[in-house]
């Protein structure tokens, strides 16, 4: 194994291992032990817990990214891209753990803090672009105050990613709940299909 494939290893176990259980209560030895490492391997790859956590984070963001990029590309028109959009928050929202989002408010504030506004940024533009494309394709009616709906949108979805209670939300009933009640108000208050006259 290479020293590259080594580290791409590590951090998939310190992955599954974060969003299982949170990010404080595992230590660096026992993420050396879950591999099947030497501690001090472990740490000739990666300074530290934070620095881990930090790559951990680069790469979820990179693939957010790509996601987002793919539902773009094989959407059909806009509403296909707004519900695939949505189905993919969905899923996004059953499986983040939020004991591992507590941990990165509380450990890892900085990380956090970038980590959200990189988010924010993304499905911002996601969005602008969505009703563009939807306004174009004619199948979205011409939006005055766009920026206003997208801010409401993000305000909501702000409580449920990151302000949520685990207690109050375990997913499954109340995570495809959501992800409805998301996709009706985005459909019917933001893009509104047009009537054939």
């Amino acid at each position: 194994m290479t020293k590259d494939d080594k580290a791409e290893y590590i951090l998939q176990v310190a992955r599954a291992y974060f969003c299982k259980i949170g990010i404080h209560v595992v230590s660096m030895d026992d993420i050396a032990q879950e591999c099947g490492i030497s501690k001090k391997t472990l740490y000739t790859l990666f300074e530290n817990k934070a620095c881990l956590v930090s790559m951990i984070l680069e790469q979820e963001q990179e693939i957010f990214e790509l996601n987002l990029e793919k539902i773009n590309s094989k959407a059909i028109n806009a509403i296909d891209e707004l519900i695939s959009f949505f189905k993919y928050l969905n899923d996004i929202y059953i499986h983040i753990n939020t004991v591992f989002i507590n941990d990165l408010r509380k450990y890892y504030k900085d990380s956090f803090i970038k980590l959200r506004k990189e988010n924010e940024q993304l499905v911002e533009l996601f969005l602008q672009t969505n009703i563009e494309r939807g306004i174009s394709e004619g199948v979205y009616k011409n939006i005055e105050r766009k920026e206003s709906a997208i801010q409401l949108f993000m305000k909501i979805m702000e409580l449920f990613f990151f302000e949520r209670d685990q207690e109050k939300l375990r997913g499954g009933d109340e995570v495809e709940f959501l992800g409805k009640l998301l996709c009706m108000w985005f459909l019917k208050r933001v893009p509104v299909i047009q009537q054939n006259k």
